[in-house]
């Protein structure tokens, strides 16, 4: 993988020493790394969206086991099973751009809507009751 603003039609070929001869190394654009997907370009885009489809499927899991929850339950499940994942490695992969922010966020609006309680209520209203930030203010108060 070249990572940066090289040439994508780059014909140098990696080699890699096999016993007396040598194989030719396959190149990709992305590549998994400590559970982090870097791609070529460094944007993250598609570990984030990744991350956002592992987290959204843990929250209908929650949502369809878990009929009588109360706030306490839904908080323990939430910080353990799907903020976890919103957060491993998030000073690497921090999204930047408005959209992947929002996607980001989306994740933990959904959540919060578990409660039957709370989902007439809007978004900050939820975040407050379960006394939760939201998830911009704990990616930059991790940064400072």
């Amino acid at each position: 993988m070249t990572v940066g603003k090289a040439h994508p039609s780059s014909t140098h070929i990696y080699k890699l020493p096999v016993g007396i001869g040598s194989q030719d190394l396959n190149r990709v654009t992305q590549e998994k790394d400590l559970g982090v997907l870097v791609d070529s370009n460094l944007n993250f885009e598609s570990h984030i969206l990744c991350k956002v489809k592992t987290c959204n499927r843990i929250t209908g899991l929650i949502k369809r086991n878990f009929k009588n929850i109360d706030f306490q339950r839904l908080l323990l499940l939430y910080k353990s099973m799907i903020r976890s994942h919103l957060e491993y490695a998030q000073t690497v992969w921090s999204p930047f751009r408005a959209k992947l922010i929002e996607e980001v966020e989306q994740v933990q609006k959904r959540a919060t809507k578990i409660l039957p309680g709370l989902r007439q209520l809007s978004c900050t209203h939820r975040l407050q009751m379960l006394q939760l930030p939201t998830l911009v203010y704990r990616r930059a108060m991790k940064m400072i």
